[in-house]
């Protein structure tokens, strides 16, 4: 009983995965990321998580956010569109 236990537990390790691999960023979506821990927005969020671990924790969408739109706003400014995602029509 135990051994098809543990049996049934590796068949079902073996059988998740982390997902399909993500595609490799383009030089311009490179600099954009890196820039965006420059948005005054992403600056805020970042300042009020200062030293604040349990803010970071409970907020750490929001930061993700922030860092998201600073890039978008950027490769916009380029004049790339951000990569997936679906736009509503204007």
């Amino acid at each position: 009983m135990r051994a098809a236990s543990l049996g049934a537990l590796l068949l079902l390790a073996a059988c998740t995965s982390a997902g399909p691999p993500k595609a490799p960023l383009s030089a311009a979506e490179e600099a954009c990321a890196s820039q965006a821990d420059a948005d005054p927005a992403v600056k805020a969020d970042l300042g009020k998580a200062a030293g604040t671990l349990d803010w970071q924790w409970q907020h750490s969408g929001q930061i993700r956010q922030a860092k998201q739109n600073a890039i978008t706003k950027c490769l916009r400014a380029r004049g790339l569109a951000s990569r997936g995602g679906v736009e509503r029509p204007r």
